[in-house]
């Protein structure tokens, strides 16, 4: 049994290369390597409610929340964990709903706009009108130089990139029908997948001519669609939701949609011959994990041989299961660790809590 309280963990996330998961809790915030399974980083100064890590670096983003936040909703603090001091705290006028960096840009999501800055030196460039964003939805390419930002249009369903270096819209595109709920580049910023509210069909589109590749279907009932993930080629894509079960699908040939004309052609056409194109293109997933446990949220991502999967959930768990990368079929449970985020609990670099299955 783990002695995290039920509600202790306020937020978790991969870091841009998936080889961390940094976790917001009601002390404070926790970043864990995944392989080796390690407690790299503790600090525990009050309910924080983001962390966003900048791939491996020194340089986290925080957000305060719960019932002692260590800081205010509406303030974003940069933080040096090297050496336990802050470079400087950013103040908005409405709660900061979610932070994406990569080595030059970091964009801040607030419910009705994303303000990005330039990471050095610290200050603001651009604001973006978005539609009303209060899950914080958002993604920015992780590669600094396809600087690419995917941001929520005022118009249900529709997302437009941006070129975050450059500071102007790049192109426009209605992905679903109805309303987004995740967005995920891969690691070359070449290619972005969609959900809709709906989590029943995700979409692959290459970027920036946003012309639609591939069709995944997760299945037939709703779901909420937690995490998209690509392996580092870009050759399989992996997605969580609150269904319990993480499918994982392959981009190759066999799966590419019947028709890649370019979506942002004809963006106010999604109808009922969309729907049925995508009946008619979409494919199922190559493989899957089922989670025998309940948790509130799912994430989930490669590791960098692509033959692991991550699962991470908010129950402050995180499994890992080998993929095999040719035949699919259901994953197996190889390893399971703990997030120890509380005072009684092992110091820093204790890794006592990882459970080989």
């Amino acid at each position: 049994n783990t002695n995290n309280q039920p509600n202790e963990i306020l937020y978790f996330n991969f870091n841009q290369d998936f080889s961390c998961v940094s976790v917001g809790s009601r002390q404070g915030f926790h970043i864990f390597k995944c392989d080796p399974f390690t407690l790299c980083h503790s600090q525990k100064d009050g309910g924080i409610g983001i962390v966003e890590m900048l791939f491996n670096t020194s340089l986290v983003a925080l957000v305060g929340a719960g019932d002692q936040p260590a800081l205010s909703t509406r303030v974003l603090r940069l933080w040096n964990t090297k050496t336990n001091t802050k470079v400087c705290d950013l103040n908005f006028l409405t709660s900061v709903l979610s932070v994406k960096m990569n080595k030059k840009r970091m964009a801040v999501v607030l419910e009705n706009k994303v303000q990005i800055f330039d990471i050095s030196p610290l200050k603001s460039l651009h604001s973006l009108d978005t539609g009303r964003n209060l899950k914080g939805i958002c993604a920015l390419s992780s590669n600094d130089k396809n600087c690419h930002l995917a941001v929520l249009d005022t118009q249900p369903g529709t997302v437009c990139i941006f070129d975050a270096l450059r500071l102007h819209q790049i192109s426009k595109v209605v992905a679903h029908k109805s309303g987004i709920s995740c967005l995920s580049f891969n690691a070359q910023g070449t290619l972005l997948a969609t959900s809709s509210d709906m989590g029943t069909v995700i979409r692959i589109f290459s970027i920036p001519a946003m012309t639609r590749l591939f069709v995944f279907r997760r299945g037939s009932i709703p779901a909420t669609i937690h995490s998209i993930t690509f392996n580092s080629p870009s050759t399989m894509l992996c997605v969580s939701s609150d269904s319990r079960t993480v499918h994982i699908f392959k981009l190759d040939e066999s799966n590419q949609a019947i028709s890649s004309s370019s979506d942002s052609q004809n963006q106010f056409s999604f109808g009922f011959s969309g729907m049925l194109s995508d009946m008619i293109e979409s494919s199922r997933n190559f493989a899957f994990i089922r989670l025998n446990v309940e948790a509130k949220t799912i994430k989930s991502s490669f590791n960098e041989t692509g033959d692991i999967i991550n699962v991470s959930t908010s129950e402050g768990v995180l499994y890992q299961y080998s993929l095999n990368t040719e035949l699919g079929g259901e994953c197996k449970l190889v390893k399971e660790h703990r997030f120890k985020i509380n005072d009684d609990e092992e110091d820093v670099n204790n890794t006592s809590s990882t459970k080989f299955v």
